[in-house]
C-alpha cells in the first residue's frame, strides 16, 4: 500500500496510508469532497495515530478529549484530559499554553457534573493561569470561561463577594480574548452582575453593567450574544417603565426591535437551508440549489457571525450539489471560492475549516493544470486558516496540504 510521510511543524509526526488519511475526503481531478470534516469517531482514530508514535503530542491528546467528550464517553474524555494536564511544556510556547488552559478547563467541567466541587475549582484556576500566560486567544478565551464557572460556582455558595469578583474576572478577561465566545462570556458576565446590582438596589450600577452586558453581546455577533443582549433590554425597559422615562423606553424598544430582526433573518437562513436539504433528499436539486443560493444572500446581508456561518453551510452544501452534478472545473472553484469568502469572515472554528479545505481544493484543481505555483499558493491559505480553527480537522487539513506539496516535489 502506497505511503506518505506528513509533516506538520517541520517535523515527522506520522506515517499513515493515503485511504487512512483520506478515508472519506475523495480526491478527483475536481479535488476532495466535504464528506470526510466534522467526525468525532474518525478524528478520534487520527488522533490515536498521531499518539502511537508521538504519545506526548499535547495537541494530539487534547483532540483525543475533544473527540471522546462529542462521542459522550465522558470518563474516557475525562482521563486524556488529565493525561494532557501532566504534560507541563518545558519551552512554555504560547501554543502548547493554550492547550493546557483547555485540559484544565474541561477537566474542572467534566468533574463539576459529578459534583466533585474542591477538584474542579483547582483546575479552574489553572486554566485560569495557564490560558493567561499564554497570552492566545484560544488561551484566553478558556480563562474567561474558567473566571465564569467559578463565578457562578460562588454564586451557589452565597459567597457573592468572590462570585462578583470572579464574574468581572471573566468579562474583562473575554473582552482581552477579542473573539465571539470570549465577547459573549463578557456579555453574560456582566448581565449576572447588573441582576446582583439591582437586587441591592444599586440602580446606577445595575444601568451601567446592564449597558455594558448588552454591548458585549452584540460585539460578539453570535446568536447567544444577542440573545444576552436581548434580556439586558428587557430588564432595562422594566426598570424605565418604573421611572416612566419615556425617552429610555423608546431606545430600548428599538434596540429590541433590531435584535430581534437579526434572529428573525438568522432564522429564515436556516429555513433556507433546511428546506435545501429536503429539496436534495428527495433529488429535486434545481430547488435546492435556490434554496441554498437564497440562504447565502441572506447571510451575506446581516452582520452577524452566525449568519457568516449558516451562509458558509449552505455554501458547502451548494459545492457538493455542483461538485456531483457538473464536470465543470470552473463552477467547482467558483462554488468553492465561496466558501472561502464566507468561512473567512468568521472567526468560527467550523467555518474556517470549510474555508481551509475549500482552499486545499483549489489547489488540487491549479495542480492539475499544472499551475504549481498558484496551487502553493492556496495551499499555503488552505494550512494558514486550518491554523486558526485549531481544531482536528484543521490539523488534518495542515497535514492534506502539506501531502500534495510533497507529492508535487
Amino acid at each position: 500500500m502506497k505511503r506518505l510521510t506528513v509533516y506538520v511543524n517541520q517535523k515527522k509526526i506520522i506515517l499513515m496510508s493515503v485511504n487512512k488519511l483520506l478515508n472519506k475526503a475523495i480526491f478527483s481531478s475536481i479535488g476532495p469532497s466535504f464528506s470526510g470534516l466534522n467526525n468525532p469517531s474518525e478524528d478520534l482514530e487520527i488522533a490515536s495515530l498521531q499518539l502511537s508514535t508521538h504519545p506526548k503530542n499535547l495537541r494530539a491528546i487534547i483532540e483525543k478529549g475533544n473527540s471522546l467528550k462529542l462521542l459522550q464517553r465522558f470518563t474516557d474524555s475525562l482521563e486524556a484530559f488529565k493525561e494532557a494536564s501532566r504534560l507541563i511544556p518545558q519551552k512554555n510556547s504560547s501554543e502548547d499554553l493554550g492547550f493546557l488552559s483547555c485540559a484544565f478547563f474541561n477537566i474542572g467541567n467534566l468533574e463539576s457534573s459529578i459534583q466533585k466541587y474542591s477538584d474542579y475549582k483547582k483546575h479552574y484556576m489553572n486554566s485560569i493561569h495557564y490560558g493567561l500566560k499564554s497570552k492566545s486567544s484560544l488561551g484566553v478565551m478558556f480563562s474567561s470561561m474558567a473566571c465564569f464557572e467559578l463565578g457562578l460556582w460562588y454564586n451557589q455558595e452565597n459567597n457573592f463577594t468572590s462570585s462578583i469578583h470572579m464574574h468581572n474576572r471573566a468579562a474583562k478577561i473575554g473582552i482581552l480574548s477579542n473573539n465571539p465566545e470570549g465577547l459573549y462570556i463578557a456579555s453574560r458576565a456582566y448581565f449576572n452582575i447588573a441582576n446582583y446590582e439591582g437586587r441591592l438596589e444599586n440602580y446606577n450600577r445595575f444601568e451601567t453593567l446592564m449597558k455594558k452586558s448588552i454591548q458585549y453581546g452584540i460585539s460578539s455577533k453570535t446568536i447567544s450574544g444577542i440573545q444576552t443582549s436581548i434580556q439586558g433590554c428587557q430588564s432595562l425597559l422594566s426598570w424605565y417603565e418604573s421611572k416612566n422615562n419615556s425617552v429610555e423606553k423608546e431606545k430600548i424598544f428599538q434596540q429590541i426591535h433590531d435584535h430581534n430582526i437579526i434572529l428573525s433573518s438568522t432564522s429564515d437562513i436556516h429555513k433556507c437551508i433546511f428546506e435545501g436539504q429536503k429539496f436534495e433528499s428527495t433529488d429535486q436539486i434545481d430547488k435546492a440549489r435556490i434554496s441554498y443560493r437564497k440562504a447565502i444572500d441572506l447571510s451575506k446581508s446581516l452582520d452577524n457571525i452566525i449568519a457568516k456561518e449558516l451562509g458558509t453551510k449552505a455554501a458547502v452544501n451548494l459545492a457538493q450539489i455542483i461538485r456531483k452534478k457538473s464536470r465543470s472545473i470552473n463552477l467547482v472553484e467558483k462554488a468553492y471560492t465561496q466558501i472561502i469568502e464566507l468561512g473567512e469572515s468568521t472567526f468560527t472554528p467550523w467555518a474556517l475549516d470549510q474555508a481551509a479545505f475549500a482552499a486545499l481544493s483549489i489547489g488540487t484543481f491549479l495542480d492539475h493544470r499544472g499551475q504549481n505555483k498558484d496551487a502553493t499558493k492556496y495551499y499555503k491559505k488552505a494550512g494558514k486558516l486550518a491554523k486558526q480553527s485549531t481544531t482536528n480537522q484543521g490539523r488534518r487539513i495542515i497535514s492534506f496540504a502539506k501531502s500534495y506539496e510533497s507529492m508535487r516535489s
